[in-house]
């Protein structure tokens, strides 16, 4: 996610978030490669190896900011 969905440019509230531009690119490029997936190797790949959470929760957390990931993950 970082550096791919955001640009690190705090918002109002003080936190950098999801940029829908970003976000409407990585599905452009999802929906043009069918067989694209999406590879998680960032750090946040360890709220999962750790069980703060699911592959399934991420691939939700990211549909629920507009990424058209499902079974891509």
């Amino acid at each position: 996610m970082d550096g791919v969905l955001n640009r690190h440019q705090l918002m109002g509230n003080g936190y950098a978030g999801v940029e829908p531009e970003c976000v409407e690119n990585l599905n452009l490029i999802l929906s043009q490669v069918p067989d694209a997936v999406i590879v998680l190797s960032s750090a946040w790949r360890y709220m999962i190896h750790q069980g703060a959470m699911t592959r399934h929760g991420f691939e939700y957390l990211l549909m629920s900011h507009g990424v058209d990931c499902k079974h891509k993950l």
